[in-house]
């Protein structure tokens, strides 16, 4: 029979009898995972004898492409991952055994090498934690060797410690310690006939010996290592095989250690970073000291289709959720700074709080590299205490889009002198709110500084063209890499959907095209003992109970701020959970208590590792809340979107209670995506669970709509003017259509941030433009690039209505102010209209911080109010659609918030939420949040100009937006609130930090910090605090950047 009429490999793969056994396999696996059913034994015979063939068919292949092989090797990690060896030790030895090899270290060895060889390194890494060595008794020398041998290899595979690696080494020394003492007495036991083969077998063995113990020491001693170690592992893996020609099973073993040996030299950061920069390496020697030892797939794959070519102006790096792209982000901004040190790099992050974990995670990780890495603010303004700092010496700024934004209006000295912009969540460009922001930032940043390069990461990059499309855009032409499209992922997920009948609960796989793909089907679970009675509840109730576990985390997606507070106390009530005895959990509810004023539901369900996270907690609450994930102090946490943009918490499920956000919004794709890819985090679980509830036809239906979408791709904001084009153009072409012209503002915020590029070009080019000179300036924006020819036509005559609008019809003065600011003409207007009329808002003396915040007096912050409140950037007269606008109220809590007043007493003050005693903290918290930014960016407006004249205005240097912002009432407190000083002690602690020296960086400030000796701390800690000055300071030391 010729190989064209049999082909062992078609047989083996494409037979729909082994396809069936393969496809069982894994659903009873995940049966197992849902259900914890046991694995039928009929499906554990068939997959371990497959498994066999499989396994070793492949071995017997050497020619195959290495490509081939990991296809094949990931197919036997699957089979063997799914046998329950526990139960089926003696079908796994009838059919792996090889003598003198205990069955468990054998089948956890090929469970290993496979995993490792196939990619799934990540998730083999967790199937090892159930792996534990037990001590050999009345082993004979040979079996002793061989089983140390695995047991050895499984740990380096392992490595979930440094430890591993190091106890591998251990016991090959403490083998070679014993070989004098155990060989000889052997190798005399035996007859004389079989001495001689054994004697030739051992020193195989000892070969592999060496092997190990080379790979150990490389993996240990990194760039340290002085020897060639693939020519190592070539060297004695050949004499090892020779000495096996008896024992064909041991050769076999023999072609696999090879394999993995030199697949863990390749995999490791020492040999994908030989040859970068010194930074790089330091990088790497200071992440290998936190047990980092490999690069993952995602990222080898990223550094070989040329992720770090220096001469790319544009790099679009997309990888799923977890995969490893800030390390990669890490390896630019050190590549950066090795080859023009004195640059700075931008990191844009979408929200305030990925701003703190991206700083803490970049200080964590540069630490031994002395780079100087800051951020600016979230205040849409600009103090001088900011100023000051932002001008000292920075490596790195994070900052959001808006505030990058307002300094690059500023033309601010830290925006000078940049090489990278580094755009995490790039995907936000899609965003219909925020997009057009970013969009036009990153093409005045291509305009002015045309030699930056720039660094877009993402999870979702749907398609190659769509990739291209946003490289030609950034790059303008210029030399840049094809898009690196990743789709390795380092857990696999399923999506249940839950049911509840009568006598049983039912998880329905559901089919999608990104999931891990399994068979159809349907598990019965058993009922729990449940409190809740409606459908809904009891099938959150069930998840928790069912699916919790008390080493991982499961995040609720809720609703709102509303829904979390309640279904977080519902997991109280219904877990039976024994409180945590933790110190800093209980330390972080009585600080939450500290700083409400009263007890909230938070600081309740936080004892018994519960939380909740939304826009109703203060920003230092949210903080604490992502620190206390991240040392794995929660189990469960209750969430809206704001877990969306992201955020890294370590989680293993997630059920999506709600699709809802808000009142009348859905998730969109990506954000259900980004928050599905949460579940199975790297090194959490290799197997992330998504759950849907099923208690309606309708829920069933979104869920499966959302598993079946397309990813968005990335696209403009901006080509949805097109359709109001002729409106756009009717009412910017007639002067006497300004209400008009203030509805398409208030209704479009593309055109809003239209606009202001617009008036940023007004304001940076010169006076006279040939009409070819003024088109080129709109075409840096992507929505002209992914117009066609006639909607470009469009675009571009949109772009000289407004232009010529402005140009002709506003003064310098008021372009200027509304590009510095921010603020749009119509709001500059008015602004300067109420200087002109009101003698209170021009009254210098107004505006010394003590008539501003005085307490017994708030009608200067009261005129003030007046003025701003209605503005389209601040609208403060939108707060509350039940209780009437009254700017006096506002006045007051902005002036006892400046003087120290706790949340609960300034939501009394507020006569709609004075009453809402459901969610009144929360629904405060998210109403002081908004009208303290949105107030310190309007009181910035309107003093600039009260201080300027009308075209000359310039910045003034003023702290009171700061102070509405931070909530304390001087300079020195500003700058500690910034840092993440807590609000309750930075007046108290400001003497001792600036009475002897001006700091002139943060980091004179942090280092002053952390010198504070307890003394000075309990002068700083507040005299009716129930927190000892040591608790002040471990929180504050948390929440310190």
């Amino acid at each position: 029979m010729n190989n064209q009429e049999f082909n062992i490999d078609n047989l083996l793969l494409t037979n729909p009898v082994f396809e069936n056994i393969f496809e069982d396999s894994k659903y009873n696996y995940v049966e197992n995972l849902i259900t914890k059913a046991q694995f039928p034994s009929h499906s554990q015979h068939k997959a371990i004898r497959y498994s066999f063939l499989l396994f070793n068919n492949e071995l017997s292949k050497i020619d195959s492409t290495w490509s081939d092989r990991v296809v094949l090797f990931e197919k036997v990690y699957y089979l063997l991952r799914a046998i329950d060896i526990e139960n089926n030790n003696d079908s796994f030895d009838e059919i792996w055994g090889i003598e003198n090899i205990k069955t468990k270290p054998l089948y956890y060895f090929y469970l290993a090498a496979t995993g490792l060889l196939s990619e799934n390194n990540i998730k083999v890494q967790i199937d090892l934690r159930e792996y534990s060595l037990k001590p050999t008794i009345n082993e004979s020398w040979e079996s002793k060797i061989l089983n140390q041998i695995f047991d050895c290899l499984t740990l380096l595979i392992r490595k979930e410690s440094l430890n591993d690696i190091q106890y591998s080494l251990d016991q090959i020394e403490i083998l070679k310690r014993e070989q004098v003492k155990y060989e000889e007495a052997y190798l005399n036991n035996l007859p004389n006939r079989a001495q001689t083969n054994k004697a030739i077998n051992l020193v195989g063995y000892y070969h592999l010996c060496k092997i190990l113990t080379e790979t150990a020491s490389y993996l240990i001693q990194g760039y340290n290592y002085k020897e060639n170690l693939q020519k190592i592992i070539q060297r004695h893996t050949r004499y090892a095989y020779d000495s096996f020609e008896n024992l064909p099973r041991i050769q076999s073993l023999c072609s696999i250690i090879f394999l993995v040996c030199n697949r863990l030299y390749s995999n490791c950061i020492w040999t994908q970073t030989i040859g970068l920069s010194t930074n790089i390496q330091k990088l790497c020697e200071t992440l290998n000291k936190k047990n980092f030892v490999d690069l993952m797939p995602s990222q080898q794959s990223a550094i070989k289709n040329h992720f770090l070519d220096p001469a790319s102006s544009a790099t679009i790096l997309q990888m799923p959720t977890s995969a490893g792209k800030t390390l990669l982000a890490e390896f630019a901004i050190l590549q950066t700074k090795a080859l023009i040190p004195n640059a700075k790099v931008i990191y844009l992050v979408p929200t305030r709080a990925l701003t703190n974990q991206v700083v803490s995670d970049l200080r964590n990780d540069f630490v031994n590299i002395g780079l100087s890495i800051e951020k600016s603010t979230g205040a849409n303004e600009l103090d001088p205490s900011e100023d000051l700092f932002l001008n000292s010496k920075i490596d790195v700024l994070v900052a959001t889009p808006e505030k990058f934004d307002l300094l690059i209006r500023k033309d601010h000295p830290v925006t000078h002198n940049i090489s990278l912009i580094v755009v995490d969540e790039a995907h936000n460009i899609n965003d219909r709110g925020r997009g057009a922001r970013l969009e036009l930032l990153l093409s005045i940043l291509k305009r002015e500084r045309p030699n930056l390069r720039y660094l877009l990461l993402t999870p979702f990059i749907p398609r190659r063209e769509n990739g291209e499309l946003v490289k030609e855009w950034l790059s303008g032409g210029k030399n840049a890499i094809p898009p690196i499209l990743v789709d390795w992922k380092p857990s696999d997920k399923i999506f249940i959907g839950l049911k509840e009948f009568t006598h049983r609960f039912e998880a329905s796989l559901i089919r999608n095209p990104y999931g891990w793909h399994i068979k159809d089907g349907k598990f019965d679970i058993e009922k729990l003992t449940l409190k809740s009675t409606t459908v809904k509840d009891k099938l959150f109730e069930f998840t928790a109970k069912h699916f919790g576990s008390g080493d991982k985390s499961t995040l609720f997606l809720c609703q709102g701020k509303g829904t979390c507070d309640k279904r977080a106390e519902m997991l109280y009530n219904t877990l039976n959970l024994p409180d945590k005895n933790s110190d800093v959990l209980d330390l972080v509810s009585r600080y939450i208590e500290e700083v409400i004023g009263e007890k909230t539901i938070l600081s309740k369900v936080l004892k018994k590792g519960i939380a909740v996270h939304h826009a109703g907690l203060t920003d230092e609450t949210k903080r604490l809340i992502e620190y206390l994930i991240k040392v794995k102090e929660i189990n469960y946490i209750c969430a809206t979107t704001t877990v969306a943009q992201g955020i890294n918490f370590p989680i293993s499920t997630v059920y999506f209670d709600d699709t809802r956000k808000g009142a009348h919004d859905h998730l969109t794709v990506s954000e259900f995506r980004n928050i599905a890819g949460r579940a199975g985090r790297t090194l959490i679980d290799n197997v992330g669970k998504i759950i849907f509830p099923f208690n309606t036809k309708d829920n069933a239906d979104k869920a499966k709509k959302y598993l079946s979408a397309e990813s968005e791709e990335i696209s403009s904001a901006l080509v949805d003017l097109i359709l109001a084009s002729e409106e756009i153009i009717n009412a910017f072409s007639d002067n006497e259509n300004s209400s008009e012209r203030g509805k398409l503002f208030s209704n479009n915020e593309a055109l809003s941030s239209l606009t202001q590029y617009l008036i940023h070009l007004l304001n940076v080019s010169k006076e006279n433009m040939y009409a070819d000179e003024l088109e080129d300036l709109f075409k840096d924006s992507l929505g002209y690039y992914m117009l066609d020819v006639e909607k470009r036509k469009k675009f571009i005559e949109i772009c000289n209505t407004l232009y010529f609008h402005f140009k002709n019809r506003t003064s310098k003065g008021v372009l200027k102010y509304a590009d510095k600011t921010g603020f749009s003409v119509p709001s500059v207007l008015s602004i300067m209209q109420s200087k002109s009329e009101n003698p209170e808002i021009k009254n210098v003396e107004s505006w010394k911080p003590e008539n501003l915040f005085n307490p017994l007096d708030y009608s200067s912050m009261t005129e003030k109010i007046n003025v701003i409140a209605h503005l389209k950037e601040v609208k403060l007269g939108t707060d509350s659609t039940a209780s009437p606008f009254n700017p006096e109220v506002v006045a007051e809590i902005l002036v006892e918030w400046v003087n120290g007043a706790n949340i609960s007493k300034l939501s009394k003050i507020h006569p709609f939420y004075k009453n809402k005693e459901e969610n009144r903290i929360n629904e405060f918290i998210n109403y002081l949040t908004t009208a303290t930014f949105k107030t310190s960016w309007g009181l910035s407006a309107l003093e600039g100009i009260v201080k300027s004249n009308n075209d000359d205005i310039e910045d003034i240097n003023s702290y009171i937006p700061s102070m509405v912002y931070y909530g304390v009432k001087n300079k020195e407190a500003i700058a500690l609130r910034m840092l993440g000083v807590p609000r309750l002690v930075a007046e108290n602690m400001a003497p001792n930090i600036f009475e002897k020296k001006e700091p002139k960086s943060y980091d004179d400030v942090r280092e002053t910090i952390k010198n504070l000796s307890l003394e000075q701390w309990k002068s700083i800690t507040p005299s009716s605090s129930s927190l000892n000055s040591n608790e002040w300071k471990k929180i504050t030391n948390i929440l310190l950047d």
